[in-house]
């Protein structure tokens, strides 16, 4: 596991926990509870997805006009967008 990964797993599961990361062992230097090496490689398989997920999905505004696109939006939603692009056209023919 990365050591990056490791401290935002730690952040996550024990917040203001005191450890130190030697070598790649981690010691615990406060009276918290400290996460299993379980809990550790769950959280960190969590954090790495989401990571993955955001620079994997298509950006939020591709992902909003195919909703919109596809009539999904509430109607006054609908005419607020409609307005924007409106206002805003890409195709300038």
């Amino acid at each position: 596991m990365k050591h990056s990964s490791i401290v935002a797993a730690l952040q996550q599961l024990a917040p203001g926990a005191q450890y130190s990361i030697v070598d790649g062992e981690i010691i615990w230097e406060c009276d918290l509870p400290q996460p299993t090496e379980s809990e550790i490689e769950r959280a960190v398989l969590v954090i790495e997805n989401r990571i993955k997920r955001q620079t994997n999905y298509p950006p939020i505004g591709d992902q909003l006009g195919a909703l919109f696109d596809a009539g999904v939006f509430p109607p006054d939603m609908a005419a607020k967008i409609q307005a924007v692009k409106d206002a805003y056209p890409l195709d300038t023919e």
